[in-house]
């Protein structure tokens, strides 16, 4: 056996059956090699390329990306800045409103804790002198005088006694003083009479200024009152001017009818005052 495989190895046979199948191989492998070579270089030149135009493609992208970025981040920063700047105008004109409305109210809180006073010391000055008219200053006023020489300093006294601006406005009267002057040479009750007639004549004449000065005050005024306190004030407004007006008023006949309804009307005002002044317009 061993024989016949060596002589078949060494003999022709061998190399026309088996070299050429052989050579064949090494050319078949060596064309398959050469055309694997030939296909992996043209495959490498157009993954290259493609690779290539990728490359190119992102970096337009990228510059396309990058120039609407700025576009936008301009953009987003110029809409920014005015949104910032409206803001910022808008907080200064409401700060500046606020500021001015805080003034404002500043400004009618002042007002309005001056001529609460104010008013009320005007009604209560002519409701002071209506009452000492219902007291005594009618035909007792001049009681105790037994002189016509003590009726001028009487009535000064009686003044100061008093401490009305009213009363002390009546007896400083030049029309009064020359009344008063003019008693010395009449008889005692005779010029008793007369100074009595001067003295209430006058004392009218500046009760009617007063409630004038008090109505006048508070129409200038009205803006600063509450409308419940200008209810109270305009009724008792208008019970000054009835007593003034009426022709008892200044006579023995007086008769304060309506004291209630005014000192009412008075005490309630003062409660409304007190408490509009305390809580102020919040």
């Amino acid at each position: 056996m061993l024989t016949e495989i060596y002589t078949y190895f060494t003999s022709k046979t061998f190399f026309y059956d088996i070299i050429p199948g052989a050579v064949g191989g090494i050319i078949i492998l060596g064309i398959q090699t050469l055309t694997k070579q030939g296909i992996s270089y043209q495959y490498g030149k157009k993954l290259q390329k493609i690779k290539l135009e990728y490359d190119k493609t992102m970096r337009d992208i990228n510059h396309t990306y990058d120039e609407k970025t700025k576009v936008l981040d301009h953009h987003y920063a110029q809409q920014l800045a005015e949104f910032n700047a409206e803001i910022t105008n808008k907080s200064n004109r409401e700060q500046q409103d606020f500021q001015r409305k805080i003034h404002d109210f500043s400004l009618y809180s002042k007002k309005k804790h001056e001529i609460y006073p104010e008013v009320f010391q005007l009604i209560r000055e002519i409701e002071y002198v209506f009452q000492q008219i219902d007291d005594s200053l009618s035909v007792h006023l001049l009681e105790p005088v037994n002189s016509t020489d003590e009726i001028m300093p009487f009535l000064k006294k009686l003044s100061e006694l008093m401490h009305s601006k009213t009363i002390s406005a009546v007896v400083a009267d030049e029309v009064f003083l020359n009344i008063i002057k003019a008693t010395a040479d009449l008889e005692l009750e005779e010029g008793k009479e007369l100074a009595t007639i001067a003295f209430m004549s006058a004392l009218s004449r500046e009760l009617f200024k007063n409630i004038r000065l008090l109505d006048n005050f508070f129409s200038f005024n009205v803006l600063y009152f509450s409308d419940e306190s200008c209810v109270y004030i305009q009724d008792i407004i208008l019970i000054f001017f009835d007593i003034v007006l009426s022709e008892e008023t200044f006579s023995d006949e007086f008769s304060f009818s309506n004291k209630d309804e005014l000192h009412e009307k008075i005490d309630e005002l003062r409660e409304i005052f007190r408490r509009e002044i305390s809580v102020g317009d919040y």
